[in-house]
């Protein structure tokens, strides 16, 4: 189950962040598993990289929630890649994977207000900050 969150976020001249989303599946011992995603666009006027496969260019801190809980996992063994994302293309990155080693677990409903940075490579270079908040039940 996958739910839209409100966010802010400082405007950069290359990217456009679209929309903000947590998604809630299945976890063990009654917790849910919470992952973390970013739509944005390349506004820009160069292709931009991002990470894919067995990584991300998004990462993610808890600021507040109470349910939900950073937890160690199993990692996968995925290759990494670099997404080439044009100008004008659409892209999301999710966070965490099982590429990261952990992952984010909620114990029950409530607001989690998280901080995610996007960044990416090439020759336009730059992150950007995203303050979101989301309802999770």
């Amino acid at each position: 189950m996958g739910t839209g969150g409100s966010f802010t976020y400082t405007p950069s001249s290359q990217v456009v962040i679209l929309s903000v989303a947590a998604t809630v599946s299945g976890g063990q011992g009654g917790y849910l598993g919470l992952v973390l995603s970013v739509q944005f666009e390349n506004v820009g006027s160069g292709t931009i990289y991002v990470l894919g496969g067995a990584g991300s260019s998004l990462n993610a801190t808890i600021l507040s929630g109470a349910t939900t809980a950073h937890v160690k996992g199993t990692e996968c063994e995925m290759a990494i890649a670099l997404v080439p994302i044009g100008p004008g293309e659409e892209h999301t990155s999710t966070t965490p994977g099982c590429w990261s080693g952990y992952y984010y677990q909620v114990s029950g409903p409530g607001a989690v207000q998280v901080e995610l940075t996007l960044s990416w490579s090439g020759s336009n270079a730059g992150s950007v900050d995203i303050y979101a908040q989301f309802d999770v039940s």
